[in-house]
């Protein structure tokens, strides 16, 4: 009996490690990164991607993580969590491929996740359907089931990561496309990722900062973030990091992906702006890592300085992933808007947002 429960426990304890590996991804092979060495933001030295002006983890703007924040990660002093589910709407995708063929039309599925149809294209962007954003799924887990599953969603032509943290890049969500129509575009390196989950090379394009690349008269530009990459906790700044920016001829969109607040905001305004909307990080904030998360002023300043005639704040209201409270974001980002002429979307799960 003893022998059985240990072979037992060994099957579990082997079952978890190989769930955990696999959720890691693959981060690039050596050969495949000496092609990134051509990459202005890439350190050969370091066999590492860098940010423009601050080197999160070696310079002296860092991410403490101090015993008073872990104190109030694990006992907080506010509600974290909304109290009961929060409302949504369920989107009628037959409705939105036969309306507004000329505008851009938007759909927020909480945090970061967002469909995007511009041009006919339908965009899915770092889409997290999984019920956790951890390797290990009994933490960090979602306020509420997904308001769609993924095969109620419509043929996604593009799926678009900023970077390949849990609560951007998805596992489950990327193998629920591989075998499929679907093309991804991500920064350099992620793309390792992918290939390992099954996604086929020929169907990545992967991209630096300032590179594009067109599908159906519609730009996507990779521009500047300030932040960080890794899923295990040791191989950070191996893949890039990048904000995007979806353009036609005629209208223009910004998505934030996860950053610090620099000057790289002003930079893509000028270069590209003046954008339709412009998706913004709003959430899972902290003093300990301002460098890499936008406070909500900040948020409200990036607006400014892109230029953009909609402000739509993400990265909140369906993971706990710091310790302010769960609608402190939108509470404040909501106070910090008022002295900007841009219009603010106070976003509302599953609400066709037509722009």
């Amino acid at each position: 009996m003893i022998k059985k429960i240990i072979v037992v426990i060994v099957i579990f304890i082997a079952s978890v490690l190989v769930y955990v590996w696999d959720e890691m991804g693959q981060i690039p092979e050596t050969e495949l990164s000496k092609y990134y060495q051509k990459s202005p933001n890439y350190s050969a030295s370091k066999h590492e991607f860098k940010n423009k002006f601050i080197d999160v983890f070696n310079n002296d703007i860092n991410i403490p993580m101090s015993l008073e924040l872990l104190g109030q990660w694990f006992f907080p002093e506010v509600e974290t969590k909304p109290p009961h589910p929060l409302p949504f709407e369920k989107p009628n995708f037959k409705e939105i491929m036969e309306s507004y063929p000329d505008k851009v039309q938007a759909i927020w599925f909480g945090h970061s996740s967002i469909f995007l149809r511009i041009n006919g294209l339908n965009i899915l962007i770092d889409p997290v359907f999984s019920d956790s954003v951890f390797p290990v799924p009994i933490f960090f887990k979602r306020f509420q089931p997904p308001i769609v599953e993924l095969y109620d969603l419509p043929k996604i032509d593009i799926v678009l990561i900023s970077h390949d943290h849990y609560d951007h890049l998805d596992k489950d969500t990327v193998r629920h496309f591989a075998g499929t129509s679907t093309s991804f575009i991500v920064p350099l390196g992620v793309e390792s990722h992918l290939i390992y989950w099954g996604i086929e090379s020929d169907k990545i394009t992967n991209l630096d900062w300032w590179a594009a690349t067109k599908v159906q008269g519609v730009e996507f530009i990779a521009t500047p973030a300030q932040h960080f990459s890794g899923r295990n906790g040791i191989h950070q700044y191996k893949t890039l990091w990048a904000s995007w920016v979806i353009r036609t001829n005629d209208k223009s969109v910004y998505f934030s992906g996860d950053t610090g607040f620099s000057t790289h905001f002003e930079d893509i305004g000028r270069q590209f702006g003046p954008f339709d909307v412009a998706f913004i990080e709003t959430g899972q904030y902290n003093k300990a890592w301002q460098a890499v998360h936008l406070l909500p002023e900040e948020s409200a300043s990036a607006g400014y300085y892109l230029n953009t005639k909609v402000h739509f704040p993400i990265h909140w209201g369906m993971f706990d992933l710091s310790v302010h409270a769960w609608d402190e974001p939108i509470k404040l980002i909501t106070r910090h808007c008022l002295k900007h002429k841009f219009e603010l979307i106070e976003p509302y799960l599953g609400k066709v947002y037509t722009f």
